[in-house]
């Protein structure tokens, strides 16, 4: 004779799954949070590594539409903002000026041997 899987039962896995369910996009959503990290503390290790850092600006430059930010706290670090993605962000970054404190959110990648910091999402650079 078959089990009958009854509407009772039916209802529970339906809730069991569901939780399992919100607990994954929980555990989903917290591994998107940025790293807090300093300028100092970034390296090799990093690449690729969602971070988030606060600094000043020492510099910029900006060459073929490339936008380059110079941020520093006890160390530096380069910010590059490609051309096709200066109109990403919820500020201009055309605009940020040596002097400013910035939080920058983005990926560590390493070009030519040295750290940069790519800016990601409308977020991905906030004036401070």
């Amino acid at each position: 004779m078959a089990a009958r899987f009854g509407d009772k039962g039916l209802a529970a896995s339906a809730l069991i799954l569901a939780l399992i369910g919100l607990l994954l996009l929980f555990l989903y959503a917290h591994s998107l949070e940025p790293k807090h990290l300093s300028i100092s503390s970034l390296n090799q290790e990093q690449e690729g590594t969602y971070v988030e850092v606060m600094g000043m600006i020492s510099g910029t430059s900006s060459r073929g539409g490339n936008v380059f930010l110079y941020l520093c706290d006890k160390s530096c670090i380069t910010v590059f903002i490609p051309s096709s993605q200066t109109d990403d962000f919820d500020i201009n970054p055309y605009l940020i000026k040596k002097g400013d404190g910035l939080i920058v959110r983005g990926t560590v990648e390493i070009y030519k041997g040295e750290r940069e910091l790519i800016p990601l999402g409308f977020d991905g650079l906030e004036l401070v």
